[in-house]
């Protein structure tokens, strides 16, 4: 579903009109309504069936989105006026980026709650769509060929779904892929040369541990995958597994922040990556060792040049749980 594209085919109303919005079905899902106001901001009037409207629900209101639960619309419908229960999702501002990323979580929205949700689900997915939204305005807390290269891993793994459960939460853990005793850590180059920067703890393993650094080539291209497409792609291989899913999307958005819509613009070569795509043994990568930092330094990094360190193929590497096994 693209709402976009349905909303761009509304009218606006005009200033002298008396209506708040002009407003039509959403294709395949008639019974909600896709809302065009006079600022031309969407608004996505969701519909909850008279018995199910049981439980009051308190109106919230963010900077850019204010969501107003069983309000009562009047309807111009093939002329006739009828009165219909909404619950309206409101986009506020003039961010244009953020308006369309606004139209995109409501397409996904829409589709997970079907053409007649109960009040508790509309309830919930809208705690997620807000959530999902404010992060939307957050700082970004990594770089876009970093995340990418962190979803290509995922994309090419043999089960993406145990990937998913040990991607970290927080962008600022050690590990990219972590599950305790199996960890994984993926860097990626735009130079065409594997020198990547690694902090100390990452490249010594504690006891009972391993660590595999996977390095890739990354490049953009016209012609290449974008974050969205890669999101897109692991949550089809997830299936029904709702809770991966929701923590995939998540994820993205927070790590994105407000870089969210300039980021599923910009596409990168998935075939250079996969080609590029090498696995090292973490004690094998040159290294400080421990003995040599001073008692009073901290958070010590440096670039090591991986060049001509040792390859291991996915086949090769040793594996007590189920990370390494599913690369």
């Amino acid at each position: 579903m693209n709402l976009l594209e349905t909303f761009n085919t509304i009218i606006a109303p005009k200033e002298s009109d008396t209506f708040q919005f002009s407003a039509i079905p959403i294709p395949g899902f008639d019974n909600h309504r896709i809302a065009k106001d006079k600022t031309e901001n969407p608004t996505l009037l969701i519909s909850v069936s008279n018995e199910q409207r049981k439980i009051l629900t308190a109106n919230l209101k963010l900077q850019n989105v204010s969501v107003l639960f069983d309000i009562k619309c009047n309807i111009q419908q093939n002329g006739n006026l009828i009165e219909r229960n909404f619950t309206a999702i409101c986009f506020v501002g003039s961010d244009h980026s953020l308006k369309k990323y606004f139209l995109k979580l409501c397409s996904a929205l829409i589709e997970d709650l079907g053409n007649t949700p109960t009040q508790e689900g509309v309830r919930k997915e809208i705690t997620r769509f807000v959530e999902l939204f404010r992060l939307a305005t957050e700082p970004q807390t990594k770089t876009i060929q970093g995340l990418w290269a962190e979803l290509f891993m995922i994309a090419e793994s043999k089960e993406p779904a145990n990937l998913v459960r040990c991607w970290h939460s927080i962008p600022e853990e050690k590990f990219d892929f972590n599950n305790g005793e199996e960890r994984i850590e993926v860097k990626s180059s735009g130079s065409g040369l594997r020198i990547h920067t690694f902090s100390l703890d990452q490249l010594h393993s504690i006891t009972d541990t391993r660590t595999i650094i996977a390095s890739v080539f990354v490049k953009q291209a016209s012609s290449g995958k974008s974050i969205l497409d890669l999101q897109n792609e692991i949550s089809d291989r997830l299936a029904a597994q709702i809770e991966l899913i929701e923590k995939l999307q998540m994820q993205v958005a927070m790590t994105l922040g407000k870089s969210i819509s300039d980021a599923m613009k910009m596409k990168f070569d998935f075939q250079l990556a996969k080609d590029s795509l090498r696995f090292y043994n973490a004690e094998d990568i040159p290294k400080i060792s421990f003995n040599n930092v001073p008692s009073l330094v901290t958070d010590v990094r440096f670039k090591s040049d991986l060049t001509d360190i040792n390859i291991i193929k996915p086949g090769e590497i040793l594996s007590n749980g189920r990370l390494f096994i599913s690369i």
